[in-house]
């Protein structure tokens, strides 16, 4: 894959966050997904955390820590992360 077509695709994905999301912001406890990861990635889907922003040099923006309510926590690029609890409701 060139690096066009990814930052392509890295500009698709923003824009259906955002359709997704319609401007809600995540709260402690929403569960979301990371629309990066596959579906055998035990990351792909987690409970919200807390937000922090990074700035600097390496991997810069706005986070999200997440967590499986067993104990593991990680980090997701929040300008990717969606809602889930509409595709739970099907």
């Amino acid at each position: 894959m060139n690096l066009d077509l990814l930052h392509e695709r890295e500009k698709e994905r923003a824009a259906d966050a955002v359709k997704i999301n319609n401007g809600r912001k995540p709260q402690f406890g929403d569960h979301m997904r990371n629309p990066w990861a596959g579906e055998i990635n035990p990351h792909r889907d987690g409970y919200f955390v807390r937000a922090r922003r990074v700035t600097g040099k390496f991997n810069p923006g706005l986070w999200y820590e997440m967590t499986d309510k067993k104990g593991k926590f990680w980090e997701i690029d929040g300008r990717y992360a969606i809602f889930i609890e509409h595709l739970e409701a099907e």
